[in-house]
């Protein structure tokens, strides 16, 4: 017995010095994090090139985005109002872009990847003048990753497909599509005209802001809740479309017309649209506007009809 001691001694010091590894994790691989793409900060960012192929067609769009001061302007596909907001999270994505792992530092031949003639590409020209321009090559053998590199450096990484998603867009994910463009604080009426009938929302307290302030419904006292719900039905038109030049849009005798009477620093001023009937949908533009948005015919109906008092529900029997 006293022979074996040292022996259980030894698998007793085993067994507990397995147990406080297991509790630690000491045989498990630690997870791979993420790397940082690049060091590219977004509010750095003055210009923005992205082509992309589209998975069904298998055709390439091209946008270019650049900044002067504050404001983003489309050069192409075509100079649509650009939402600034939209741009910016563009921007954030791209810069916060990580990749998973590294296939090689200075692959000799690129074309195994589908980097050699690359299909698609986002590119940013930064302040400075300093260009990052990441290439995208093809799909890796297992699903949800595809290769990928910046132009300015010879490694070959690892991108996953989600990364990839978050700066993967079309020209409609960056313009303003909102068919009527306001300022929700400084509103003070709208009156909207369809098909001959018309009604006019009136703002009736002008010491508060619109979500505190009363309002009048042709000349009907609404509540606060009441009156916004109509003006959201205005700033809800938005199209699913990109724009068609207002030139190519014949405007006569317009269906629709929008006016909204904005206030600002003690200054008003009115800005009105039309709207042209096409089938299911109406056109609408701001008069002056070089763009013409298209919306639903129904929710355009719903704008107007959002000015009726709710029918009473039926009794029951």
């Amino acid at each position: 017995m006293k022979r074996l001691l040292p022996t259980l001694i030894l698998v007793l010091v085993c067994i507990g010095g397995f147990w406080y590894a297991s509790s630690h994790s000491f045989f498990k691989e630690k997870a791979v994090e993420p790397q940082k793409l690049t060091t590219v900060q977004s509010a750095d960012i003055n210009a923005v090139q992205l082509q992309t192929v589209d998975a069904a067609s298998g055709t390439a769009s091209l946008i270019e985005l650049t900044k002067s001061g504050t404001d983003w302007q489309m050069a192409k596909p075509a100079t649509y109002t650009v939402n600034h907001l939209s741009v910016e999270g563009w921007n954030d994505a791209f810069s916060a872009l990580t990749y998973d792992s590294k296939v090689g530092d200075n692959p000799t031949n690129l074309a195994d990847f589908g980097l050699a003639d690359p299909k698609q590409f986002f590119k940013v020209t930064l302040k400075d003048g300093t260009v990052k321009n990441l290439l995208v090559g093809n799909p890796l053998p297992v699903a949800g990753h595809v290769y990928a590199k910046l132009a300015d450096a010879p490694a070959v990484y690892e991108l996953s497909d989600q990364a990839l998603q978050s700066i993967t867009k079309q020209p409609l994910d960056f313009i303003e599509t909102n068919a009527v463009q306001l300022k929700y604080d400084n509103v003070k009426s709208i009156q909207v005209e369809w098909k001959g009938a018309k009604w006019l929302l009136d703002k009736a307290q002008a010491d508060k802001t619109v979500l505190e302030s009363t309002w009048k419904l042709d000349g009907k006292d609404l509540k606060a809740n009441e009156g916004t719900a109509i003006l959201d039905k205005v700033v809800a038109l938005a199209t699913a479309q990109l724009p068609k030049a207002a030139s190519d849009i014949k405007m006569d005798a317009p269906e629709l017309r929008i006016t909204v009477t904005e206030s600002a620093a003690g200054k008003e001023a009115a800005t009105t649209y039309i709207g042209k009937v096409d089938q299911e949908n109406v056109w609408i533009v701001k008069q002056g506007d070089a763009w013409a948005y298209s919306v639903p015919t129904a929710n355009v109906q719903a704008v107007y009809d959002a000015s009726k008092p709710p029918e009473p529900s039926a009794s029951p029997k």
